[in-house]
């Protein structure tokens, strides 16, 4: 699995781009790419899942507790 994120100032969002499978061994990068939503006072954040080929059911349920 391959992730990235960039903030943009200008729109004030957070970008995370998931490619390939998203299972229970990538959370820490999920969780670290999100944490930078609070640091970077993002008013609103992507999750682009366009070439994620799977994910397994402990992310899709952290998917749910993002506040």
């Amino acid at each position: 699995m391959s992730l990235s994120s960039e903030f943009s100032e200008t729109e004030n969002t957070l970008n995370i781009n998931i490619d390939g499978r998203f299972c229970y061994d990538c959370h820490q990068g999920f969780t670290s790419a999100y944490k930078q939503l609070s640091q970077a006072a993002a008013k609103k954040f992507i999750i682009d899942f366009s070439r994620a080929s799977y994910m397994d059911i402990a992310n899709f349920e952290k998917l749910f507790k993002i506040k």
